[in-house]
């Protein structure tokens, strides 16, 4: 498959930047928590998207992208310092929180858990920079191949620590690493681009139809039937997989042209700025309107409109990009 535009997969990330928008500003109860599952899809798709363009790539590529991602993860990191900056000044403890950030274990946390406390989001981009870097020198000494055969290894561990993680209730961060988070998705993309043809001939659509309602099930077992060990990650990559095979095996279906815009141009703003909005709404409707943002309508109203307002963000952010505005 050459690296032409795919309609069915940027329908899919289309509907995956809307799931990150679900993740980090849910609904409430049970019924929030089980969305949030169903878009756990959403990061890997990312992830196999920029490994699958990433065959037959030079140094040169992978470093312009690399530093195109730095780029990027600066101009969010701007963002979200004058959002909590303005946050803590409105709440009168920004001096301490300048003081809890500027720290060793903070440092600690950034390189190795790909976390910033105030721009949890960011730790994707986190991720891929890291990912880039040592797919810069995989590619540079010719390495691919054998990278590739350490692939199940590192998903091994991200089944053993997510599932260790959540079915104790760990905090978050603890399974967050870019190795296992990022980079190993990013070697599956890779590596289904390499083999596409023997992986599109092995099995029929229907095949991956049945396997992604697998990945569903197996993602919401925890929640929906109460087991007791939580392997929903499991079934997020079952269903994360089968999404991106499908979509290289029909890339020039389309469903929705305004849902493949949004995946092919709009994503990665509607990505960066969806949580600042929330937080936007949170703070005018606490200390502007007097809404009790915890209970009531707010919280079931407040993911929908921060789609709403994050994609429109995106939209004239790209139109200025387009020189249309």
């Amino acid at each position: 498959m050459n690296k032409q535009r795919n309609t069915m997969l940027n329908f899919i990330k289309g509907i995956a930047c809307i799931g990150v928008v679900f993740i980090h500003v849910g609904f409430p109860g049970k019924f929030g928590l089980i969305i949030a599952k169903l878009c756990q899809f959403a990061v890997p798709i990312f992830a196999m998207t920029a490994g699958f363009y990433a065959l037959n790539c030079t140094e040169e590529t992978i470093q312009r992208r690399l530093f195109k991602i730095v780029r990027i993860f600066v101009f969010a990191l701007i963002w979200f310092i004058a959002y909590a900056v303005l946050s803590h000044w409105l709440d009168g403890n920004l001096i301490e929180w300048i003081k809890d950030e500027l720290s060793i274990v903070n440092l600690v946390k950034f390189i190795v858990f790909t976390k910033l406390d105030f721009a949890i989001p960011l730790w994707y981009l986190i991720g891929m920079i890291e990912t880039y870097i040592v797919w810069f020198f995989v590619v540079k000494h010719k390495r691919e191949d054998i990278f590739l055969k350490f692939m199940p290894i590192m998903f091994l561990l991200h089944f053993a620590l997510t599932t260790f993680c959540e079915t104790k209730g760990m905090p978050w961060s603890l399974k967050m690493n870019f190795v296992t988070r990022v980079f190993s998705w990013f070697l599956l993309g890779y590596y289904l681009h390499k083999n596409q043809n023997r992986v599109l001939n092995m099995v029929r659509k229907m095949h991956f139809i049945i396997a992604a309602l697998i990945g569903i099930l197996i993602s919401l077992s925890h929640l929906v039937f109460r087991i007791r060990i939580d392997f929903s990650c499991v079934g997020v990559f079952i269903l994360s997989t089968s999404l991106f095979v499908i979509a290289m095996k029909y890339k020039d279906v389309s469903i929705s042209s305004g849902v493949e815009y949004l995946g092919n141009y709009l994503s990665l703003n509607v990505y960066i700025f969806h949580s600042i909005i929330a937080g936007i709404f949170i703070i005018i409707a606490n200390r502007l309107l007097g809404i009790d943002t915890t209970t009531g309508w707010f919280p079931w109203v407040n993911p929908l409109l921060t789609v709403f307002v994050s994609i429109m963000v995106a939209y004239i952010i790209n139109s200025f990009k387009k020189g249309n505005v």
